[in-house]
């Protein structure tokens, strides 16, 4: 197919390595910069950067290679993303596993921690997967799924290969905590990471007996007293997840269980329903749901802190705690409020402030005197204070600003770049200066004594989570739809995630709904129903999820965000304006530019968010813009306005699928670059391969599925079953040739001097041949005489101008008609910027022409993007396809017509790409962005045959009554006929 644009498996294996390959070349440059200060935030911008690259390949790898590589692409992706975190783990934390050791027991730790909901996540398409036994395959899944949930936490210590602790010392000091607990006493187990190192600690809440778990990293790294108190933080945990608590959690997982398998079932229930579609709305609402019940987890996490400094007592055996771990692990004591909002823990500074007012102690120690950081350029200083900072911007203008009114004060650092000191006050208000490396590491320590002095940041925002997931979800259904700019505002809202990204998403989304029911009321049909359906619903959610969150958005990227919407819509209305000179123009700007459409929709929504009353003024006539482009993009629009010679009625075509059993069926030992049939089907021509202008191809002849007979020739035709007609290129000259195919004799031939590009035709109701052409100065050249006749009869017609070259033509007698694409450059004159708008949004006009003995005349001239052959009706009419951006409309034009005959109308753009005959054009449809149709249309009857795709077959191609599908095999090629019968219905037969 033309546009499928799916991925070949090697292909697919490539892409998915760029994730791996992203985070081993810039993991190699932190490897070496172990001493920086920075190198925690350093690595959190890695990480970020990396989770990017994966979801971005990941979307691209599920349109591109489709769903169901997902089973092996996507591990494939995570295995070797581990293999290439590996040499910077090994640097950091002084590891000694092997990779081989490190790749598996990651695996096993990310299946203990992912693997159930991954599966549970994965049951639609796994259970697809089994085809007609999809029931049964729900069920198994189904059994799987609740063994593993009843015995979660089992299962959980199976993988990580946990052991009873043995230090006695130990165990009577955290079975002491736990007896002082609410919680049932728990186990005590430890996990041999045998080489790796990774500091932490979980405890596990079950029914059947709750346990808390300790790598050996983590009691090695702490002493007993914060070994201790990290168990009463884990115990505090327990106390959470009690009988009552863990049953109700039982209850809900079953539920989705359940619901997961009914998931399974709906391809049965609704035919039509796109299963990607449905995967993405199950795993939707399943992350939507797990959200939900973990609402309160960073809130039960300080909780938990608390509850752990009553069980141990001891509130610097629990900070020093704390800080070890994040020291080892490299995290930063101080996140950005956006980070902070969507993390699971708050950051280290807010526990430690949380831990210090719980116990009633003093914050860290003062600054004894004011000590002063200065900007890489030297005309920004920030000095920090006991209880504030002073920002001096220039001599005698300086800021105060208490620490207790600042909710973020942090240096920022990416991967590799420069380092700026942050701060937000509580209004928003962000302040900002780049630091050279010395002043930030001096920054960073002073930022250590002073970070548990700020404010609390605004209230936690639980939807985030969840608008990252649909922004991320709208990327796979706009591409999966075609929608390019939804997908692509999709995909930058998920890197750069705010509310009002967010907003702009779900008003692209929405716009793209429209432009996909627009489109399907002027094609009559409706290519994404699911896709659009998932649109509308997410792109809904998106908008007022966002707006519900508006006042959490202050951000400077928001305004940069909205800024950048502002300056592309304007872009974007330029673009479309250019062209509206004619109705016509201007529609053709609305469907080639739908941006025009979409981004002031996107813009509307992300001001709607805004907390200025005057960008909320600004919605209603922001989207009205965004409404106008839309309408002027609408077949209504073009039909009501629009005035092109081309814009013809006729009714729309019905398609029928090629149905019945093959009349014939066998291979060809070559790979075949074409298919034409003898009148009576018996026979078959074959050419083996193309050729530039000039070079002579070669036909293979013969009955099917017999030794086929090699004949070259340019060009040919069958007169009978026994009888080829040929047309040879050489040179200057051209011969047309009668051909015996068993011998391969000559019966006669005839030489036709200056002639090039050399078209054969027979017209079988006057027993004549037509050869046309062009001559070397330019003419338009016909030689035609009767089927052995020597009376041969030249004509010559005088095309050659400004414009270029005719691409097809009709004749009759001393009249020709020629059709010829052409730009009109008097319209858009000389200038490079109308000229570059014309060729984006314009299609080249295409021009009729008649020369005969009264002269040459214009006869019409269409600016719709219309292509024409002269082969259907060999030569003695055109047969023309317009395609005003949504439908094709097909017409039939002779040499003496001044109107064209209208034959009908189909959704989609329709082409002709290969030599027609008898009536029938054969060609693709394009009415799906990721795909096209094989289709054949007879102009007399106006009937339309598509190539089903569950035939797996690559061409389609109709001569008289026979259908002939070709299958593409490598260095050979399956061909397989199928009778028509006059009526319309197709028949199958015993061959």
């Amino acid at each position: 197919m033309l546009l499928d644009l799916r991925l070949p498996v090697s292909a697919l294996v490539v892409l998915c390595l760029i994730p791996a390959a992203v985070r081993w070349w810039s993991g190699r440059a932190l490897a070496r910069r172990l001493d920086d200060p920075l190198l925690p935030e350093r690595l959190q911008a890695h990480a970020r950067r990396n989770i990017h690259a994966l979801w971005t390949v990941i979307v691209f790898a599920i349109l591109l290679g489709g769903y169901r590589h997902l089973l092996w692409s996507l591990p494939l992706m995570l295995i070797t993303r581990m293999a290439a975190a590996y040499p910077l783990r090994r640097a950091l934390y002084d590891e000694s596993w092997t990779l081989a050791s490190y790749v598996m027991t990651t695996l096993r730790l990310f299946v203990a921690i992912a693997g159930f909901w991954l599966l549970l996540a994965a049951t639609p398409i796994l259970a697809s997967a089994a085809g007609s036994l999809d029931w049964i395959a729900a069920l198994a899944l189904g059994a799987v799924l609740f063994v593993l949930h009843d015995r979660s936490a089992d299962v959980f210590r199976r993988l990580v290969r946990s052991q009873a602790l043995t230090d006695d010392a130990l165990l009577a000091r955290f079975r002491a905590i736990a007896a002082a607990s609410h919680a049932a006493q728990p186990r005590f187990e430890l996990i041999d990471l045998r080489g790796g190192a990774i500091a932490n600690a979980v405890a596990l809440g079950s029914l059947r007996g709750s346990s808390v778990l300790y790598t050996d990293t983590l009691l090695r790294l702490l002493d007993a007293d914060e070994a201790a108190a990290i168990t009463a933080h884990e115990i505090a945990h327990l106390e959470y997840y009690d009988t009552r608590r863990l049953q109700w959690l039982w209850r809900i997982t079953s539920g989705l269980i359940a619901a997961a398998l009914c998931a399974s079932m709906l391809p049965r229930l609704i035919p039509e329903l796109s299963l990607l579609m449905l995967a993405a709305g199950w795993v939707m609402a399943l992350v939507m749901t797990l959200g939900w019940i973990a609402r309160d987890k960073q809130r039960n996490e300080t909780a938990s802190d608390l509850r752990g400094l009553e069980l141990c007592g001891n509130a610097e055996a629990l900070i020093q705690a704390l800080t070890k771990i994040h020291v080892f692990a490299r995290v930063p004591r101080r996140w950005d409020t956006q980070t902070e909002a969507m993390a699971s823990h708050p950051s280290l500074a807010r526990r430690i402030r949380a831990i210090r007012e719980a116990a009633g102690a003093a914050h860290a120690p003062a600054i004894p005197q004011p000590e002063t950081v200065r900007g890489a350029d030297g005309r920004i200083s920030i000095t920090f204070d006991v209880d504030r900072l002073h920002w001096q911007e220039s001599e005698g203008v300086t800021h105060v600003l208490s620490y207790a009114h600042l909710m973020e004060l942090r240096v920022y650092a990416r991967t590799m770049s420069a380092t700026r000191l942050v701060a937000v006050e509580r209004g928003g208000r962000r302040w900002e200066v780049a630091l050279d490396a010395s002043e930030a590491a001096r920054a960073q320590a002073i930022l250590d004594r002073v970070d548990t002095r700020l404010s609390e940041p605004v209230a936690q925002s639980h939807a985030l989570p969840l608008l990252h997931v649909a922004s991320a979800l709208v990327a796979i259904c706009a591409m999966w739809a075609g929608q390019i700019i939804v997908a692509i505002v999709a995909l930058v809202a998920a890197i750069k995630p705010t509310p009002v990204s967010f907003a702009a998403v779900g008003g692209t989304a929405l716009a793209g709904v429209a432009i996909l029911g627009r489109d399907a009321l002027a094609t009559g049909t409706l290519n994404s129903p699911w896709q659009a359906l998932l649109l509308a619903a997410v792109g809904i959610g998106l908008v007022f999820g966002a707006w519900w969150k508006r006042e959490t958005d202050e951000s400077r990227t928001s305004k940069w965000a909205i800024s950048a919407l502002a300056v592309l819509t304007a872009l974007s209305l330029v673009l479309i304006v250019t062209r509206a000179w004619t109705a016509v123009g201007l529609y053709q700007a609305s469907v080639a530019f739908p941006a025009a459409t979409i981004l002031p929709f996107a813009l509307a929504a992300a001001m709607a968010c805004q907390s200025r009353r005057a960008w909320r003024r600004a919605v209603v006539p922001v989207a009205a813009v965004g409404l106008l482009a839309g309408v002027a993009g609408s077949g209504t629009f073009l039909h009501a306005f629009g005035r092109d010679p081309f814009l013809v009625g006729g009714p729309r075509l019905t398609i029928e699928p090629l149905t019945g059993s093959p009349v014939a069926d066998f291979t060809i030992p070559m790979s075949a670059a074409d298919l034409r049939l003898s009148p009576s089907g018996k026979r078959i021509a074959v050419l083996t391969s193309r050729a530039p202008m000039g070079i002579v191809t070669t036909f293979a002849v013969g009955a099917p599925g017999n030794e086929l007979t090699p004949i070259p020739a340019n060009d040919l035709v069958f007169l009978d079953d026994e009888r080829v007609l040929t047309l040879t290129a050489d040179g200057a000259n051209a011969f047309v040739r009668e051909v015996r195919v068993g011998t391969r004799a000559t019966e006669w031939e005839h030489r036709i001097e200056n002639l090039t590009a050399g078209r054969l035709a027979f017209r079988r109701e006057s027993n004549r041949w037509l050869v046309t052409g062009s001559s070397f100065d330019g003419q338009l050249v016909s030689v035609e005489a009767r089927l052995g006749s020597p009376d041969v009869q030249r004509r010559e017609w005088t095309t050659a101008d400004r414009y270029g070259w005719a691409d097809a033509w009709a004749l009759e007698g001393d009249t020709a008609l020629l059709a010829r694409k052409q730009f009109d450059l008097d319209a858009i004159g000389s200038g490079a910027l109308g000229s570059t708008l014309t060729l984006l949004l314009s299609h080249i006009p295409t021009r009729l022409t008649r020369i005969g003995p009264a002269g040459t005349i214009d006869v019409a001239t269409s600016q719709l993007d219309t292509t024409c052959s002269d082969r259907v009706f060999d030569a003695a009419r055109l047969v023309c396809m317009a395609f005003d951006g949504k439908r094709t409309h097909l017409f039939v034009f002779e040499p003496s017509d001044t109107a064209p005959r209208p034959v009908g109308s189909i959704g989609g753009h329709f082409l002709s790409y290969r030599p027609s005959a008898g009536g029938w054009i054969n060609g693709w449809l394009n009415d799906d962005w990721l795909a096209s149709t094989q289709l054949a249309i007879d102009i007399e009857s106006r009937r339309a045959i598509s190539l089903p795709r569950d035939l797996a077959a690559h061409e389609l191609t109709v001569w008289g009554h026979v259908a002939a599908t070709l299958t593409h095999l490598g260095t050979s090629t399956r061909v397989r006929f199928y009778r028509l019968d006059a009526g319309g219905d197709q028949k199958s037969a015993a061959r």
